[in-house]
């Protein structure tokens, strides 16, 4: 390229982010040069600013929810091209270990993320391995490009379950990774049941979406609700994008004999669990981590078929100019009232 320097938004401790010039990357054999078209904030972004994600390294380019256009190849390959729009596969995976020879990527021993470990998308310009890309077609734009990546991971987890149709899935937790976890689950015929602590989720969800059956975890008669909504069956599938171990441990009573739980939210410690509970349910238990290529090619199927609409997710759009520093600063004070937050870059 003619210019060597591009605009970055680095975050160099918690709290702490700074916009400056740095390197356009410099390509590798097999990496591709995306021009970042859209990035969406996601829960680890946030966790990584206030100084709570256990597994990021400062200083970091952030931004892993990435749609962008192809402007350089250094690959041989004849499925994309340069100016064709892509999703970004994010975990780039070490092709080698035990795991990866069982393609379950996911679980790579030596997984390294994009704007965790390694350059995110918080830039005009990023390197990425020409097989971390996702061709967009074009009936989605930029933006609901950029949310293919966590509805790619709340795909992973409602096929870990792998509903049957009418089959009742409880999701506990109302983020955006358990509400995807709901859309998904519905173009797979299941009857969704949702389920968060806070008012202000519930009645976000409620507003934006048609779903019935949102309830309190913490509500005196939560159990008989349950009962009431599966015939007195209880769910036959808990997801719990939570990350609490109160939510995670409690699953097992909630649920139908011969049930699945999928945890996809990460709780940083040990989880105790009631041994009689789980086991004389012959409950099969699942974690549920990144997702594969085959999720994302499904995101992609949903959302231009209209069965997933991702645009209903956003609630605050930025552009990436000289005030991002302070926008996305007044967006993390916002707390839960920020939902889905996109950076669009011109």
């Amino acid at each position: 390229m003619t210019n060597s320097l591009m605009k970055a938004l680095f975050l160099k401790k918690p709290y702490k982010l700074e916009l400056k010039n740095t390197n356009i990357p410099v390509l590798s054999q097999g990496e591709v040069l995306i021009k970042v078209n859209a990035v969406a904030l996601c829960g680890t972004d946030i966790h990584a600013y206030h100084g709570k994600q256990g597994l990021f390294e400062y200083p970091r380019i952030i931004g892993h929810e990435i749609s962008g256009e192809i402007v350089e190849m250094n690959a041989k390959q004849k499925k994309l091209r340069i100016g064709d729009r892509v999703a970004i596969i994010p975990y780039i995976n070490c092709g080698h270990c035990i795991s990866c020879n069982k393609e379950i990527y996911g679980a790579c021993e030596n997984l390294k993320v994009v704007g965790v470990h390694q350059a995110g998308g918080l830039a005009e310009f990023i390197k990425i391995p020409v097989d971390n890309l996702v061709k967009l077609p074009q009936n989605i734009d930029n933006l609901n490009g950029a949310l293919v990546e966590p509805l790619a991971i709340s795909t992973h987890a409602v096929r870990k379950a792998n509903p049957k149709s009418d089959e009742n899935i409880l999701i506990v937790g109302m983020g955006p990774i358990g509400l995807g976890a709901a859309e998904i689950a519905k173009t797979f015929g299941a009857n969704v049941i949702l389920a968060d602590l806070s008012e202000e989720r519930r009645d976000f969800v409620s507003k934006r979406f048609d779903y019935k059956n949102i309830l309190n975890p913490l509500a005196v008669d939560y159990r008989k609700q349950l009962a009431e909504l599966t015939d007195g069956n209880m769910p036959d599938t808990i997801i719990d994008t939570t990350g609490s171990n109160k939510s995670m441990e409690s699953c097992f009573k909630y649920l139908s004999y011969g049930g699945k739980v999928v945890y996809v939210g990460i709780y940083n410690g040990d989880l105790v669990i009631d041994d009689i509970e789980f086991h004389k349910r012959q409950t099969r238990l699942f974690g549920s981590r990144a997702a594969q290529k085959t999720d994302f090619e499904y995101v992609i199927g949903c959302i231009g078929k209209g069965l997933v609409k991702p645009e209903k997710f956003i609630t605050d759009k930025l552009e990436f100019d000289q005030n991002i520093v302070k926008n996305i600063n007044l967006v993390m004070d916002k707390g839960l009232s920020a939902f889905k937050t996109l950076i669009i870059f011109k």
